[in-house]
């Protein structure tokens, strides 16, 4: 029997977008757990709240770039040399695109993926307040995973009954834009529902962009080349039911 060969096109921001739902729903469901536990704190569930919003930290910023790549690659209309040259310094002239900074290709992607635009004045606004956060999100998912010795500051005071008073909530341990503790341990529910809605807002923002471009298919399915009837009778779309990150994204377009 003849075999013929298959090749099938996989983009990762799925799994990662995935992720990020899943530890985020789960983050929740344990902080709830132990917000209603009035009589017993649990610090090994505390435990896994951090370990889940840390988790849906780093797939969040990791989804983001991927999905930045993803359109880039299958759209791009213009390479960077149609970039305002004021703003291009030799470090970027000197890197390809893929190495960039994940603001910096999001911040073009306008431009780049779009025919009829210019630059600069369609690229995402550079005060653009999700960028912005995001920059900061991307630096907090760097601090996890290419952890380097943390500096924390406490204050200490002796009470009156003798016992001590710590406090490290100074503005010097945490991250000036986001507000968010430098230590990575602390890392919480709140900061990571924080990521994530920040991270579908600019994926939403890149879709309004694109002007109908990324079709639902780009964004959910993987796509199987060559595309014959046997294919497609062979390797079916699981399409019954649509996962949690696009259901976010399609609320907030």
């Amino acid at each position: 029997m003849p075999v013929e060969e298959l090749h099938v096109l996989s983009k990762s921001f799925q799994a990662l977008f995935n992720d990020a739902d899943y530890f985020l729903s789960e983050a929740k469901r344990l902080k709830r757990k132990l917000d209603n536990d009035s009589e017993y704190f649990d610090q090994n569930i505390l435990s896994r709240v951090r370990a889940c919003s840390r988790a849906c930290i780093i797939a969040s910023v990791a989804g983001l770039e991927s999905f930045a790549n993803s359109v880039l690659e299958a759209f791009k209309k213009h390479d960077i040399s149609v970039l305002d040259p004021e703003w291009m310094n030799k470090k970027h002239r000197s890197r390809d695109l893929e190495y960039w900074p994940v603001c910096e290709k999001i911040r073009f992607i306008p431009v780049l993926c779009n025919v009829e635009k210019n630059p600069p004045q369609d690229y995402f606004a550079e005060d653009n307040k999700d960028l912005e956060q995001l920059s900061e999100y991307a630096k907090i998912r760097n601090s996890i995973v290419h952890g380097r010795v943390t500096k924390i500051k406490f204050n200490i005071e002796i009470g009156k009954d003798g016992n001590h008073l710590v406090d490290d909530n100074l503005d010097e341990n945490k991250w000036p834009i986001t507000g968010i503790h430098k230590e990575v341990y602390r890392l919480e529910f709140g900061d990571a529902s924080s990521v994530y809605t920040c991270v579908i807002s600019v994926v939403k923002d890149i879709l309004i962009y694109m002007n109908s471009q990324v079709s639902k298919r780009f964004l959910l399915y993987q796509e199987f080349y060559p595309k014959s009837q046997e294919n497609l009778a062979i390797v079916r779309e699981n399409a019954e039911k649509e996962p949690n990150w696009y259901l976010n994204i399609k609320e907030k377009s």
